[in-house]
């Protein structure tokens, strides 16, 4: 339970950033329609980014690796009160999948776990796929 309290004030700031994007026009609408905008969410081995992604998805941390195993699929929330339709999906650190599915993100969150040591070249190393090696367009907040 202690180590949820980290990841609430992430998630807040993840929804804060979502609004931003989407106030800048990096979202596509249809019509007069709610804008779409995909958020890919990859990260760190066990740092939690499918947990964060569920999270964001369901308002609470999945309970078996089960749970936290179906945000490897694109999740919708629709919030009406801003027009838009957030896509949502947590990849973790399946490096194998970033390519498939980074190419197609308006907004990108990567995991760490602050909790333990954090090795800054493995870290470097994965960022740096992230960001140059996996078709992540240019300007993806």
């Amino acid at each position: 339970q202690g180590s949820r309290c980290i990841y609430l004030p992430f998630c807040a700031r993840v929804r804060r950033d979502v609004r931003r994007v989407v106030g800048m026009g990096g979202a596509s609408s249809s019509a007069g329609g709610p804008k779409d905008l995909h958020a890919v969410i990859i990260g760190m081995p066990g740092a939690g980014a499918k947990a964060v992604a569920a999270h964001i998805v369901t308002g609470e941390f999945p309970a078996t690796p089960e749970e936290a195993a179906s945000a490897l699929e694109w999740r919708k929330i629709s919030r009406t009160f801003e027009k838009l339709a957030l896509h949502v999906i947590g990849l973790g650190s399946q490096q194998a999948l970033w390519r498939r599915y980074l190419p197609s993100a308006e907004a990108l969150v990567f995991v760490i776990d602050g909790s333990g040591e954090i090795d800054p070249d493995r870290l470097t190393g994965s960022l740096n796929i992230a960001l140059k090696d996996s078709g992540l367009q240019d300007g993806v907040p």
